[in-house]
């Protein structure tokens, strides 16, 4: 099962990388030494977590603190019988709502920072806890998994089991919720990283890459070795019972087509015909994805995204000038306004923020720099534009740079004129899209318009909330919540 799935990937990576220059010269003994700094510090890092994985359970056990710790430490010590050999960049703990507050008080009485105090005042904390003590980075879950997938998670709250690992009594999940919790774990991934039902449609199925496929891998080897001890009736009870999206049933699908005995075949073939939620019950979008297949007619995108857009804009006002709205908020707020003339698009961006932090002139990490990111999205001569407006300080003046976050590189002044103005309430950014750009991205007869404005908050160089046209229910970098713009 493993070894075919293997080849599958193998083949997949080998035609991503069949464009790679094969003429670069390569010093092999500086990446072997690179290699062995990465090696020394990711060891570091393992092996800390664990230590402050291990200090912090046994006094949460001494407390009374109910817990469940989240893949990590514990899926490695049932993965390899190592709790320190599955690379986790963090510590993530769900612990129970009654439990909470001792728990973050014990957090910042024992040398962590909690982050959430920092922006308290920017954005509620909807689905966990961050707290960091230079070294390692915990976060305290208020829900095992984000509330927008809909999950309910009464199976997995009661399912605890205790594991000894290394003289520390740990409790997680049983074997069986957590193949469960990994099946969950990849679709959140799936909803929120890689494919909205947009991106499902532009690719025409699912992106083997990235954490879709080291998902896939954990769970294929954690079913090798425990298939006798999971209870596969109550696997598919539980998952059988959840409203899931039919996206979920496109990922089900694309595993088994890969490793087609990780399910056993009576459960496999059930849930592949179980009855799958419909998008938002819209008629038109149901039937784009029920007669799901790769496009060769990009007018597909266009009726999905016609089908719902509406429904998620909000306070967005037309009027004889173009398009605005405002997100008005005590610390964080903005005003936008799309105006359309002779051979251009011109924008305007009002943004109250008191707290300004740019980042470094060459640095285009949108995560750490405030700033305003948009995305186009033309119909039917399919194109997609992410840009990112950064503001910048350089040579004592501050500028704009526009990045292009789909090609990697900065866009000319040719194709799009930015600027700036810093003031007593925030900063004004004015952004000209030129004629040749229009032309360039197919943008005809109308087009899909987001924005989102990013907050980074000094203190800790990171983006910690942005403001959005869409309502919270959607998802910003998908399209069903754009603005329809005629041209």
């Amino acid at each position: 099962m493993l070894d075919n799935g293997i080849n599958k990937i193998e083949n997949i990576i080998r035609n991503r990388n069949s464009g790679i220059n094969q003429n670069i010269v390569i010093n092999k003994q500086q990446i072997l030494e690179y290699d062995q700094q990465k090696e020394n510090s990711y060891n570091f890092i393992k092996n800390y977590n664990f230590f402050m994985l291990k200090k912090i359970c046994s006094d949460f056990n001494k407390l009374g603190i109910k817990y469940i710790v989240l893949k990590g430490c514990v899926l490695s010590y049932l993965l390899y019988d190592d709790p320190r050999r599955r690379t986790s960049s963090d510590i993530d703990i769900f612990v129970f709502k009654e439990y909470l507050e001792t728990a973050i008080q014990y957090m910042e009485n024992n040398g962590f920072v909690n982050l959430n105090k920092e922006i308290a005042h920017h954005k509620k904390v909807v689905h966990h806890y961050v707290f960091n003590n230079n070294i390692c980075s915990v976060e305290i879950h208020k829900n095992i998994l984000i509330p927008q997938i809909n999950i309910d998670e009464s199976y997995l709250k009661n399912t605890l089991q205790q594991y000894n690992i290394q003289g520390v009594e740990i409790y997680s999940f049983s074997i069986t919720a957590i193949l469960v919790h990994l099946f969950y774990h990849l679709y959140m991934d799936v909803y929120i990283s890689h494919l909205t039902h947009y991106e499902v449609i532009t690719r025409g199925g699912l992106p083997k890459s990235k954490r879709f496929m080291y998902r896939i891998y954990e769970i294929v080897l954690y079913v090798q070795k425990y298939r006798k001890t999971i209870n596969w009736e109550e696997f598919y009870n539980e998952v059988n019972s959840q409203k899931l999206m039919v996206m979920f049933k496109f990922m089900f699908v694309e595993i088994l087509e890969l490793f087609p005995k990780i399910i056993p075949r009576f459960y496999a073939i059930k849930l592949c015909s179980k009855n799958y939620q419909d998008y938002d019950g819209n008629e038109k979008l149901n039937n784009v994805f029920h007669n799901f297949s790769p496009f060769t007619n990009k007018n597909q995108i266009g009726n999905y995204i016609d089908a719902n857009w509406n429904q998620y804009w909000c306070n967005v006002i037309k009027n004889k000038d173009g398009y605005s709205f405002s997100n008005n908020d005590e610390h964080f707020s903005a005003k936008f306004d799309i105006i359309k003339s002779d051979g251009s698009l011109n924008i305007a961006i009002k943004v109250k923020d008191s707290d300004l932090s740019f980042s470094e002139p060459d640095n285009f990490d949108y995560m750490q720099s405030d700033g305003v990111h948009l995305m186009i999205c033309s119909t039917p001569k399919y194109s997609y534009s992410g840009i990112f407006l950064f503001p910048k300080y350089i040579d004592g003046v501050y500028k704009i740079l526009v990045y292009d976050f789909v090609s990697n590189k900065l866009i000319s002044s040719e194709l799009i004129e930015a600027s700036i103005d810093i003031n007593s309430y925030g900063y004004d950014v004015k952004v000209y899209f030129k004629n040749k750009f229009l032309m360039n991205n197919q943008i005809s007869n109308c087009f899909y318009f987001g924005i989102i404005v990013s907050n980074c908050i000094k203190s800790c160089k990171h983006r910690i909330s942005f403001l959005s046209h869409t309502n919270l229910e959607s998802s910003w970098y998908d399209p069903v919540g754009f603005l329809k713009i005629e041209v």
